[in-house]
C-alpha cells in the first residue's frame, strides 16, 4: 500500500456502535445472566447519575458507546483502578 492509497475497509457505521439503554449498556458491561438483569440495570443508573461512567443522553434515552467504554475500562485498569 502506497502513502496514498484508500484503505479497502469501510469504516465501522457509528450506530454499530451506540448501545441504546441502560439494559443494553448493562449487557455489555455485565454480560446477558438473567438473574442479575436487574441489578446490573440499576447499577448502571447509579453509575450514569453519579457520572461513574462516559454515558450520555440522546433524547431521554441513556446511551453509551461501545468503543468508548472499552477504552474507559483500559484507562481505569491503566491506572490501577479496578479490583478484580
Amino acid at each position: 500500500m502506497t502513502a496514498h492509497s484508500v484503505p479497502q475497509t469501510e469504516p465501522q457505521s457509528p450506530a454499530s456502535d451506540i448501545l441504546e439503554g441502560a439494559e443494553a449498556i448493562a449487557e455489555f458491561l455485565f454480560g446477558g445472566n438473567e438473574d442479575d438483569r436487574d441489578r446490573n440495570k440499576r447499577k448502571i443508573y447509579y453509575l450514569a447519575e453519579n457520572s461513574r461512567l462516559p454515558l450520555f443522553l440522546f433524547g431521554t434515552m441513556l446511551c453509551a458507546r461501545k468503543s468508548v467504554l472499552l477504552a474507559f475500562i483500559s484507562r481505569q485498569e491503566e491506572r490501577g483502578l479496578l479490583v478484580g
